[in-house]
């Protein structure tokens, strides 16, 4: 595929990301292509940092939620 297509798929998958928690293990697979795309192709853009902060963003947001949860000892 062409520079051009890569990137456009990496875009396509920065979309869905928000609504990776929802799809709990099965989700792993999808990261890791996430990984490679967007290594690939973004990191010679300026893309890459604002892939980089959505990344960051919503693990601090998943942690928030695990630490607010009734159980959340059982996650520290």
């Amino acid at each position: 595929s062409t520079p051009s297509q890569q990137d456009k798929l990496s875009d396509m998958m920065w979309k869905i990301w928000p609504e990776l928690p929802g799809y709990g293990r099965r989700a792993a697979q999808f990261v890791d292509l996430l990984g490679y795309f967007t290594i690939k192709s973004a990191a010679k853009t300026d893309k890459f940092n604002s892939y980089c902060e959505k990344a960051v963003q919503l693990l601090k947001t998943q942690n928030t939620i695990l630490g607010n949860h009734p159980n959340s000892n059982v996650y520290r």
